[in-house]
């Protein structure tokens, strides 16, 4: 997720000190990356905004209050602020430390949260969700322990934050915050948007007015092979063609070839130490999952890059680059680039950083239950790759993004990455009791019937849907092509629903992308109108 998301955490633990941490965990998902304002980071503008750092008692367990309470840490910001009687912005900084969100790009009206701010003279609120960052109940990440990150305490955190929180701008004046007397607007992206959806449906007493959900995958897969649907409908259709080309040849000789066959393969991607196929796969969608890290104002990316070296068309790998025509260059060309991008920029940029390991299986193996990373539960603010894991494998957020099943006539992932390859891997990660289950584990079906029907639930009040039409997640939007009677439209004024055309994952978000591309521009714009709409029609709104 994009922030977003993935089966298993691409956040490496190079993030992590040295010394008794454990190695880099292998690289399983798209990357997990946050964002910043393209313009601000050029100007140097990037600073934090918050005034200070605050923190809430928060029940560790709101179902068993014995448990006690942790510290969660939160920040906020006045600079539209018109004083008591006007709206509180609040945006859950999801599976990340929450500092991130701390800058001009989250608070100031460079995105969404400070542009609704802006319109209507609110405050920003930015809380960090729980067991991220510093907002952690324990000090170490075992099942005991990561039995109360769930979807129930992850809800209440914010209810009970909006209804309870004695916030310092408020300087005594309970009612400047009480959502009885004014609106609290929840804006979230992502998983942050998926848990600020979940929250609108799920809690009783509605305490958010009104509800921004961007690029939220609300509808959980056990086999969410259709992550690259969108990408490959987004893609430059030559690179696409010659993927599908190199993933179809690499399956047949994973499948059919000798075991030299193999190994002469696996050597010239730089694999010749990866034992196991299903890893060797899964290493090869490294390049297809950086779709998810494109957006309009960035200009030229890591995936492009990937896809030029797909095409022999990078000068500086290939001497004799040429623009490639629409078809592609074939398999024989697109095999070469392909395996020289692997080598060139993720074994050699990402893989051999990788601190406490002598080559590059280490970034790739996931097949070793005592290695250390899948034992390590030591908590550290900067980490975030065990607790991910617990939603993704317990919740379960995330279903795992397999290559295309037989029958779907291309893929950009290979057919040998089934479920079976995160089964094996939480199993590792969370091993649960003899003849049990782990606290909480629900399958997909379990999930969605728990959020009131995934994407088919017609309930919502005040809630506005963005989408992207070439989103990764698309699929496990409201506007997936998927969705029973197709995807969701806006409905009367309770439920608008917004997709950006040529979009990626939360393009709606940034006011950088506005400033490049006029349908972002034209329908942030709606966007902000439809919830200034909203919040001026709160009871007693002055």
């Amino acid at each position: 997720m994009k922030i977003i998301t993935a089966v298993l955490s691409l956040l490496t633990l190079g993030d992590l000190a040295a010394g008794a941490r454990p190695r880099k965990r292998p690289l399983i998902g798209p990357p997990r990356t946050t964002r910043q304002d393209t313009k601000l980071a050029s100007a140097g503008e990037l600073t934090r905004r918050a005034v200070q750092v605050e923190h809430f008692d928060q029940p560790i367990d709101h179902g068993n209050p014995s448990l006690g309470t942790f510290k969660q840490r939160y920040w906020w910001d006045t600079t539209y602020y018109a004083g008591p009687g006007h709206p509180i912005i609040i945006y859950n900084a999801g599976e990340f430390n929450g500092e991130y969100a701390t800058t001009n790009t989250y608070v100031h009206n460079r995105s969404i949260p400070g542009m609704i701010a802006a319109e209507v003279g609110g405050a920003v609120v930015i809380i960090e969700h729980r067991y991220f960052g510093e907002s952690n109940p324990f000090s170490q990440y075992t099942v005991a322990n990561l039995s109360h990150l769930n979807l129930n305490n992850s809800i209440a955190d914010m209810v009970n934050f909006a209804r309870t929180a004695k916030l310092p701008f408020a300087k005594g004046n309970a009612s400047a915050t009480d959502p009885s007397v004014v609106p609290w607007i929840n804006v979230g992206g992502s998983y942050s948007g998926s848990l600020a959806d979940w929250t609108q449906r799920l809690d009783a007493t509605k305490t958010f007015w009104a509800t921004y959900v961007s690029s939220a995958k609300v509808q959980l897969f056990d086999d969410f092979w259709m992550y690259f649907k969108p990408v490959e409908l987004g893609m430059p259709k030559n690179c696409s063609a010659d993927i599908n080309k190199v993933i179809d040849h690499v399956d047949t000789i994973l499948q059919t070839g000798s075991a030299k066959d193999k190994l002469d393969l696996k050597t010239k991607f730089g694999w010749a130490k990866l034992e196991y196929d299903d890893d060797f796969g899964e290493a090869l969608s490294q390049g297809p999952y950086l779709w998810q890290s494109k957006d309009f104002s960035f200009g030229y990316m890591p995936f492009d890059l990937f896809c030029d070296y797909v095409e022999n068309a990078v000068p500086s790998a290939f001497p004799n680059a040429t623009t490639p025509g629409p078809d592609g260059v074939g398999l024989e060309k697109a095999l070469a680039g392909y395996a020289k991008w692997m080598q060139d920029e993720y074994i050699t940029k990402t893989c051999q950083s990788t601190p406490n390991s002598d080559d590059a299986v280490s970034c790739a193996d996931t097949h070793d239950a005592n290695a250390d990373y899948y034992t390590y539960v030591d908590a550290d603010p900067s980490s975030t790759y065990r607790q991910w894991n617990w939603m993704n494998c317990v919740w379960p957020l995330g279903g795992q993004l397999d290559g295309a099943p037989k029958g779907q006539p291309t893929t950009l992932k290979s057919r040998l990455v089934t479920p079976a390859y995160k089964e094996r891997q939480c199993a590792n990660y969370f091993p649960a009791p003899a003849g049990g289950k782990l606290p909480g584990a629900l399958t997909s079906a379990e999930f969605n019937d728990k959020t009131k029907g995934g994407y088919t639930y017609a309930g919502q009040q005040r809630v506005l849907y963005v989408n992207n039409q070439f989103d990764p997640w698309l699929y496990g939007t409201v506007s997936s092509p998927m969705r029973p009677g197709g995807p969701m439209q806006t409905t009367g004024d309770k439920t608008p629903v917004l997709v950006i055309p040529g979009g990626d994952h939360m393009s709606d978000f940034w006011k950088d992308n506005a400033e490049v591309n006029a349908e972002v521009e034209k329908l942030q714009n709606q966007a902000i109108d439809i919830m200034v709409k909203w919040i001026r029609e709160f009871p007693g709104k002055k």
